[in-house]
């Protein structure tokens, strides 16, 4: 795995920036041998002129204390430094075990390697552990790294990391953050133990290392924090982020079932939060070998055979106001109780206006009557409670009806929770699955998260007015009716086109100042 030296945003930047005498070079986690047995964090020599005027820098392919085994899945370039991300075999368990830990190990750029010993070879190399892990009293672990994305801030470096536990029959998968600036005091401590596999001499500066020097921050480990949507039956293989003015959307993809899983995640005081927005399974041809992101605007999938490209917006899978208004590319429309993308909605309208309600949430108003709302899931959606109503299913007795919902939510009946039974059923993404309905199923049905509706449904059985047809006669007499019924909608469907066309005009200020109507 390479680093990605000309993947910054700013065309000005500098990348070179901190290799001796500003040289540009490139870093690499290599094999070499002939078998390909010897492991490697590797920088070329540094050329001027066609000259060598640094010779290359490498860690020490012969002690399974630097680099044992290691599967790199990203590098990337950070100020003075250069961070690998991998995973590798543990020495810890002292052989007993063959176990797999999650690593991140940190060069400096400037380092030419020692005078005396250690020639040609990292003396600022430093590594420790990736902790990704729920907190219990006995922790479960995420140890094996899949996918790493580096996202800047304003005032930090961010590091999302998919993590999974062993590819067992129970294999899990989550999401984890790590900042700079835990692992700079992680890596500023000078510390060893006895039963440590390596010593952190007391000097961190280039070319004073010893021969018996193995950088890493002993028993020491970079916390993840809390993990992110810990998920079981799922290895997050891709990950990429979008960095919004209020969140970062995270795009994390199941790689065994092409579903990808859409997340917002945002810091709220000292504390981290984050709220599940959409998963959707993609159609690509077959397994997906990279994944990059468009901010803003597109998704791209590369397989074998393919390259695809998808929007970041799923407005369409959203029911209701509450799960639309919340998606960073979607808003929902009033009028119409649908979910459409927000900056194409908006860009459609004639003379909306932009305002901010007392609790943060963005209405656009147009001037004709219509209406957006747009908010983010560190605000909710408290203006889609005003105007939510309730979406009504038919069903004949015996049916099966199929509410859809949200994970990590509940549901009531008649604001009563509902359990589950041999006829109620839910789904893994959070549906409602009703079986075998009666008329004693009439109710409301409620998709309710953190106190919030999210949806809600209004169920009508139709039990005394018109049984389901079961003979040939009764569909021939129902399908009669509803060729009635479809005439009289294309009639008045015509008639309110007809209306609008007459009626729908808005009264628009030009340049001048001038008022003049414009049809929409």
């Amino acid at each position: 795995m390479l680093l990605r030296r000309n993947a910054s945003r700013d065309p000005s930047a500098r990348r070179e920036w901190g290799n001796p005498s500003e040289l540009p070079s490139v870093y690499s986690g290599i094999r070499t041998g002939m078998a390909g047995e010897n492991h490697l964090i590797y920088r070329p020599a540094l050329m001027e002129k066609g000259k060598e005027v640094y010779s290359s820098m490498r860690t020490v392919y012969t002690d399974n204390r630097w680099l044992n085994e290691p599967q790199f899945v990203g590098s990337f370039d950070v100020g003075e430094h250069v961070y690998f991300f991998f995973r590798e075999i543990a020495i810890e368990s002292g052989g007993l075990e063959r176990n797999i830990y999650s690593r991140v190990a940190r060069v400096c750029k400037k380092d030419v390697g020692g005078r005396v010993v250690l020639r040609q070879v990292w003396t600022s190399f430093l590594k420790a552990r990736l902790n990704c892990s729920i907190s219990a009293q006995y922790p479960y672990y995420f140890d094996r790294i899949q996918a790493v994305t580096k996202v800047e801030t304003s005032d930090d470096t961010l590091f999302y990391a998919t993590m999974s536990t062993s590819e067992t029959a129970f294999v899990s998968s989550a999401i984890c953050t790590f900042l700079t600036d835990r692992k700079l005091e992680l890596f500023s401590e000078s510390r060893s133990s006895a039963l440590s596999p390596w010593l952190l001499p007391g000097s961190n500066q280039s070319g004073l290392a010893t021969a018996s020097s193995r950088r890493c921050a002993g028993t020491s480990s970079w916390n993840g924090g809390m993990p992110i949507v810990p998920a079981r039956d799922v290895i997050f293989t891709h990950i990429a982020v979008d960095v919004r003015s209020e969140q970062n959307v995270i795009f994390a993809l199941d790689g065994r079932s092409n579903t990808l899983w859409k997340v917002s995640h945002w810091r709220e005081g000292s504390a981290w939060k984050w709220v599940e927005l959409e998963r959707r399974t993609i159609a690509v041809g077959g397994p997906v070998k990279a994944m990059t992101i468009l901010p803003g605007e597109f998704l791209y999938f590369a397989s074998r055979s393919a390259v695809s490209q998808f929007t970041l917006a799923g407005c369409a899978l959203y029911p209701s106001c509450a799960l639309c208004a919340i998606d960073p590319y979607c808003s929902w429309h009033v009028a119409r109780s649908a979910c459409y993308p927000r900056e194409k909605a908006h860009g459609q309208s004639l003379g909306y206006d932009v305002i901010t309600s007392s609790s943060g949430v963005r209405i656009t108003q147009l001037i004709c009557g219509f209406r957006w709302i747009s908010s983010w899931a560190g605000r909710g959606s408290s203006e889609c409670t005003a105007s939510a109503k309730p979406k009504t299913k038919t069903a004949y007795p015996g049916d099966t009806v199929h509410f859809h919902g949200t994970s990590d939510a509940v549901w009531k009946r008649d604001g009563n929770l509902v359990t589950s039974t041999s006829r109620v059923l839910f789904t893994n993404d959070g549906g409602l699955v009703l079986m075998n309905v009666s008329k004693e199923d009439n109710a409301d049905y409620e998709c309710v998260a953190n106190g919030k509706q999210l949806v809600k449904y209004r169920l009508v059985v139709d039990h005394d007015e018109c049984t389901q047809p079961r003979s040939l006669q009764a569909y021939k007499s129902c399908q009669r009716e509803w060729c009635k019924k479809a005439d009289q909608y294309k009639a008045a469907l015509a008639d309110w086109h007809d209306a609008k066309k007459r009626n729908a005009q808005c009264l628009v200020n030009d340049s001048l100042g001038h008022v003049h109507n414009r049809i929409e």
